[in-house]
Order: structure tokens, then sequence, then C-alpha cells
């Protein structure tokens, strides 16, 4: 994201990702030539941290088409608490003779005793994002790219939690690509004028439309995951320690959810990080 323009003030940060030249490229083209940006600008090996999402498997449509060397990694939580997020990776892998590196993670652990540690350094109120950080951390070599979005009706959002991400690129002194659909500007623009034909708000329907129309031959899940649905599931049944009544006041403040997870690991983050403001030009 080198050509985005980025500068901070009172705790806002802005980004500009307004064109500099005329967009002429097909994605799929553009997503396969940043792999190659990438492969000439970050060192090797390349490691795609790849959820079930159509985000994440059209990254590795463009990066298996671009026939640049890459590795894949997924991770598995505890109880195959995220296999109904994984199942379209698996399947899509499968569809195209691709290996994918499946790893056992220990998301329990991690929330129990790193998550806020994690969250302080980088800004994010998150544990879903905050989980991506600490998978990637288990990198130890190359660079490890993240799929992110593209840019869509002119319009460029990045969640307050997603812009941990660019924070942890910021901080973590690791060769991270936090998004790889905004890495060159050629690729993050070059969704949007397919974008504006379809005559609806843009959402997951739409995002699978335009994907499709540029021939990535993305599996649409049936709904879009985040891959925490049976792990939120998990801690309303099994979690049985007393609860914070720090965790707790978010809560009554008015702010988040009384599930045993959003107590534990959002509402409070959520409202700590709501000072941090994010604004996009484009």
């Amino acid at each position: 994201m080198e050509w985005v323009k980025t500068y901070t003030s009172d705790k806002t940060y802005h980004f500009d990702f307004s064109k500099t030249k005329n967009q002429t490229s097909h994605a799929l083209d553009a997503a396969i030539d940043a792999a190659a940006y990438i492969s000439e600008h970050y060192p090797p090996p390349y490691t795609l941290l790849l959820s079930g999402g159509v985000d994440s498997q059209a990254m590795l449509w463009a990066w298996h088409k671009s026939k640049v060397p890459y590795k894949t990694l997924s991770a598995v939580y505890n109880h195959n608490l995220n296999d109904h997020d994984l199942e379209t990776i698996r399947t899509f892998a499968a569809n195209h003779d691709i290996s994918i590196n499946f790893t056992d993670f220990d998301l329990f652990n991690f929330l129990e005793t790193e998550y806020e540690s994690y969250s302080d350094k980088y800004f994010c109120g998150s544990p879903q994002i905050c989980t991506f950080m600490k998978i990637a951390d288990g990198v130890k070599e190359g660079t490890v790219i993240m799929s992110g979005n593209f840019i869509q009706r002119d319009q460029i959002v990045i969640p307050r939690n997603v812009a941990g991400l660019w924070h942890y690129k910021k901080l973590s002194n690791r060769n991270v690509i936090p998004y790889f659909f905004l890495e060159t500007e050629d690729l993050a623009w070059a969704f949007n004028e397919y974008s504006w034909e379809v005559p609806v708000k843009f959402n997951y329907d739409v995002k699978v439309k335009t994907y499709q129309n540029f021939d990535f031959p993305i599996i649409p899940q049936e709904k879009k995951y985040n891959g925490f649905e049976k792990v939120k599931d998990w801690y309303d049944t099994n979690y049985k320690k007393p609860i914070p009544l720090e965790n707790k006041v978010a809560k009554i403040m008015g702010q988040g959810s009384n599930r045993t997870f959003d107590l534990l690991y959002r509402n409070k983050f959520e409202v700590k990080f709501s000072q941090y403001k994010y604004v996009y030009k484009c």
C-alpha cells in the first residue's frame, strides 16, 4: 500500500486512495500482477493466510495463476470450531488441485492469555483480527499476506477493528501485507467499475457476483462467516468461570451484547478503541 497517502492527527488516521492514473487492467490480471509486485518488493517465502471466505479464495486463485511460489496457512481452532468457515476453502483447493496447509491453533489459550496484549499493542478491539495477527506471528520467515477487500462504488471502508491490521504492519516489524486487494493501485480500483453496474447496495451477494464477473472461480459460503460463530456458541455453553465485573461495564453502558464471549473478549475492547477514527478518501 505504498501508493496510499497516510497521515495521523489527534487519534484520527487519514488514508488517501485517490487515483493517480487511469485504470485499464482486468481485475484478475491486476491481482496476478500484484503477486508479481509483491515478489519483487518483499522477501520470500510468501505465506497466504486463508480463511474460507471468497476474498481468501480469490487471493489464492491470483497467486495460483501468477506462478509465483507461495505457501498457504489455514488455522484450525479447538474442537474444529471454525470448520464451517474452512469448508469452502477445502472444496475450492480440491477443485483446483491446490494444497492447503492446515495447522491446529489453540484459540482458547490465545484469548485467555495473549489477546489483551495484542489488542492494546495494535489498537484493535476485535478478537478475530487479533487472532489473525497471532497466527501471522507463527510464520517466522518471509512475508505473510492477508486478503482484505477492494474499492467498491468509489469507496474504501476499513472498519476500525480491521484497521488493526494496518497498525500491526506498522508496529510489528514484520513483513506483512494486511490487505492484498489494496496493495497496488491497479488492483484496488480494478473492481470498481463493475460494482456500479449492480443496482443494489454493495453486500456479500454483490461481492460474489463481482468476483465471478472477473473470472475468479470462488465458491460462495451459505452466508458470510467470520469463523467465530461456533466459538461464541461454545463459550455460551461451556465457559463456567466468573466473568469479572470490569468486563460487564461496557454492556451496562449499553455497548455490545450479553453473550459470554462478547462480555469476555469484545465489548470493553471495542469501547476502549472507539476514540480512534479512520477517514478514507477516494
